[in-house]
This record gives structure tokens, sequence and C-alpha cells, in this order.
């Protein structure tokens, strides 16, 4: 009797070791941040930070230049008046890609959008709420070129600022002049 109960004793034993050795990875991964959770974090820690933006912009100064150039340099304040309207995708606190788009409104005799231009670039935030943003620029009417923006945040209002900047473009391209100027953006961001 004695050999029967050990022997039992022993097959029982044994079936719940394999048990347990078979439950002992659930019971780890139980213990483990779920796969859902995992990701989530780390999505949430790699993420770019996004923001917009919309702003009103003007040249102040063009200047002609090339074989084609006719007119020679012009202040032009309030001819035309642009508004940018863009995305920032943050990848971190210096550097963001952004992608914007600026309809153009002119005033020659009517009210008309003159312009449309696809601007992506790059903005590097250079701390103390300055930045410069370098964006390539393709403009409607067949011109290329690129835009440098020295940009200042002037009032941060906790969820959203405003800012002023000074565009630099240059133009070129598809048998019109060529031509740089200065213009004056001032733009909300959210």
């Amino acid at each position: 009797m004695k050999s029967e109960k050990h022997t039992s004793y022993g097959k029982n034993h044994q079936a719940c070791c394999r048990l347990g050795f078979l439950l002992l990875p659930f019971l780890q991964l139980l213990q483990q941040p779920t796969c859902a959770q995992t990701l989530e974090t780390q999505q949430h820690e790699n993420n770019p930070r996004i923001g917009a933006f919309f702003s009103f912009v003007t040249n102040m100064y063009e200047q002609p230049f090339g074989p084609s150039a006719e007119a020679g340099a012009s202040w032009l304040p309030l001819r035309a008046i642009g508004f940018p309207t863009g995305i920032n995708f943050w990848l971190n606190d210096q550097i963001a890609f952004s992608i914007e788009v600026v309809p153009t409104l002119t005033w020659e005799e009517r009210l008309r959008v003159s312009q449309f231009l696809f601007h992506p670039g790059i903005i590097w935030n250079f701390g103390k709420d300055m930045s410069l943003a370098t964006r390539l620029a393709f403009e409607r009417n067949g011109q290329l070129g690129f835009t440098p923006v020295i940009g200042k945040m002037i009032k941060d209002f906790g969820h959203s600022n405003l800012s002023l900047a000074v565009p630099l473009p240059l133009r070129f391209g598809n048998d019109l002049p060529s031509n740089w100027s200065i213009g004056l953006q001032v733009g909300w961001g959210f």
C-alpha cells in the first residue's frame, strides 16, 4: 500500500510540475505590459508633435533680375496678399517638417486668386522664440524657387501663439522674370 500511495503522489506531482512549467510563460506574460500598451507608449514617444498655422503675408519689396527683367525694384505694400496655411510635424523640439499652401489674392480692377503656391520645407527652432524655415517653392505659374523665412514668436497664449516672420522668396523659371523679394508675415499657430 505504501508504494501505491508513493507512486500516485509521484504521478500527481509530476503532472503538476508539467502543468506549472507550461503555465509559467503565460504567467510571465501577464506581468508584462501588453503589446498594445507597449506599442501605444512607443508611438506616443516616437510620434511627431503636430501643429498648424494660418497667416497673412505680403511682399514689401521686390527686385526682378535676369535678361527678361523689364522693371526695376518696387515697393508693393498690400498689392497682393497671401494666406499661408499649413501643418508642421515636429520631430523634436528643434526640427519640424512643414507643408504649406499659399493662395494669393490680388486687387486689379477686381479681387481674384492670382497665384497658388505649394511650399514644403524644414523648420529649425533656435530657442528664444526664433526660427528659420527653408522652403521649396512650386508656383502655379510654373516658377520654382526657395524661400528662407526668419520667424519670431511674439506672444504665447498657451495652446496657440502669435508670430511675425520675414520671408525672403527667390523665384525663377518658366520664361518669366526671376525675382527676389522681402515680405512681412503675421501668423497664428496652434
